[in-house]
């Protein structure tokens, strides 16, 4: 994955409208606007201050005491923790909130706040608030939801390459060559770990393409090989892989 740093408006505004590979834009000073920018994760870290973000656009993770003025047009917030503080949500926003000790100062329209097992502080005439558990996954739970992927101890796994090389996005040195058994060059069986050391493949050709644009590659995987990260199973990180080729709507 690519990181990019972002300090001021001048530095977002120059970043490119899409990126050819997963990208995680960290952002820790003030900016005024965030909009769209295509294949990203964005993270506004501690004490980082957003003025707007709209046109759709998907933050990742807000936390520590970082501030975002204003959420709307049909932004995405995925994840807020600590004692982050929204002032405004409106239009058709949709943010996921997993700790008590956020708050969003109003909420209007036709915004959607959803509290992941906490108790946050949210406006009590809030338009649409739902109150759920925080689903925990492993490596029993991911099984059982994709039970039509199984057979017996190995799972259909897919991947989206490079099409002109079936290399990875990433490193553009792991090929998904058909036929090909592939094993990084380091795997990390931590469960606490979401990214890096491993490859990492979806249980949808779908979740595959949002992570890059590009062929996507049919693999199985032994079940034992694979590693499921608690809070996300749009991918898991494997130990080893067998492509068995093209996949064919």
């Amino acid at each position: 994955m690519k990181t990019i740093k972002i300090t001021n408006q001048s530095e977002w505004d120059k970043l490119p409208d899409s990126f050819k590979e997963e990208t995680e834009i960290i952002i820790t000073g003030e900016i005024y606007e965030i909009t769209h920018k295509d294949m990203a994760l964005f993270c506004v870290c501690e004490k980082a201050k957003i003025q707007r973000v709209r046109d759709s656009a998907t933050i990742q993770s807000v936390w520590g005491s970082a501030t975002i003025q204003r959420v709307g047009d049909s932004a995405t917030i995925q994840s807020v923790r600590g004692s982050a503080t929204i002032q405004r949500v409106g239009g058709n926003a949709n943010i996921k909130i997993y700790s008590s000790s956020a708050s969003i100062k109003k909420a209007i329209q036709e915004c959607v706040i959803i509290c992941q097992d906490c108790n946050p502080k949210i406006p009590e005439d809030a338009p649409n608030v739902i109150r759920t558990k925080n689903a925990l996954h492993d490596i029993k739970s991911f099984t059982s939801f994709y039970d039509d992927l199984v057979k017996g101890k190995t799972m259909t796994l897919y991947k989206s390459v490079n099409p002109d090389t079936e290399c990875d996005f990433y490193t553009g040195k792991i090929c998904y060559k058909d036929g090909a058994t592939i094993k990084p060059t380091t795997f990390d069986p931590d469960p606490k770990r979401e990214c890096g050391d491993g490859l990492h493949l979806s249980p949808t050709p779908e979740m595959a393409l949002s992570y890059n644009t590009g062929k996507i590659k049919v693999c199985e995987v032994a079940i034992k090989d694979i590693v499921v990260h608690k809070h996300n199973i749009t991918k898991v990180r494997c130990a080893k892989v067998k492509v068995i080729g093209d996949y064919k709507p």
